[in-house]
């Protein structure tokens, strides 16, 4: 009786942290829109999928108590007090999922307010990025390489970020069941700076050298380098 009286508290003691644990996750703020996603597809079955079984579980410990007391065996105040509690969960698993939603409506709102933002921001960008095309297109001569480097790598990297930026607002923009912004213009700069970008990678790379392969020491080139190189461009 001893073991099954530990059993009981053991048990008792995992289902009352389990309730807890949905508790605290129901009413903890998400920190963006993908988390605030997740929380409401949770709040949406919590009741199936977690308080359900949460309750089927509490019934077997209560049997368990039943069986016990039935043998004159007390299981302690303490232990039944944990065992009962259980039966309340429910309740107010409903109470927090009524206040969460409503925390959540203030936040979507909050949520979009910053999307639109980044955005805007964007758009910004977007057309710095398009000023600077323009200005990579009408450099003429390799001899600028290495005082236009910096810009054009510049460039080069802020378009990768671009691509995961609109990737973030397509991907919220669905979570928000919003219409969907078409950002391909995107993917049109890329394609036209590309061509740019691996020129000025071979002359900047090339400017980077040229002093050493055109005036260096032979015996200090290494042919392995200078042949990679070579095969890259």
């Amino acid at each position: 009786l001893r073991q099954v009286t530990d059993c009981i508290s053991s048990r008792s003691e995992g289902i009352l942290a389990e309730w807890e644990d949905t508790h605290k996750r129901i009413m903890t703020s998400p920190e963006d829109e993908a988390a605030m996603a997740a929380l409401r597809d949770f709040m949406e079955t919590v009741m199936k999928k977690v308080a359900k079984p949460l309750m089927e579980r509490t019934r077997e410990v209560h049997n368990q108590i039943n069986m016990v007391e039935r043998f004159s065996h007390d299981v302690g105040a303490d232990i039944t007090e944990k065992a009962f509690t259980s039966f309340e969960w429910p309740l107010q698993i409903q109470m927090a999922v009524m206040e969460s939603d409503n925390k959540l409506a203030t936040e979507k709102i909050a949520f979009m307010e910053r999307l639109e933002r980044e955005v805007q921001e964007y758009k910004v960008d977007f057309q710095k990025y398009t000023e600077e095309l323009q200005w990579v297109k009408k450099l003429d001569s390799y001899v600028m390489a290495g005082q236009v480097a910096q810009r054009v790598q510049n460039l080069q990297d802020n378009l990768i970020r671009a691509t995961d930026r609109v990737k973030s607002f397509s991907d919220r923009e669905k979570l928000f069941q919003i219409d969907q912004r078409d950002y391909s213009d995107l993917e049109v700069l890329q394609a036209e700076f590309e061509p740019y970008f691996n020129l000025w990678s071979i002359a900047i790379e090339y400017a980077g050298n040229e002093e050493e392969w055109l005036t260096g020491k032979l015996a200090n080139l290494k042919a392995a380098e200078v042949e990679a190189s070579v095969d890259d461009n």
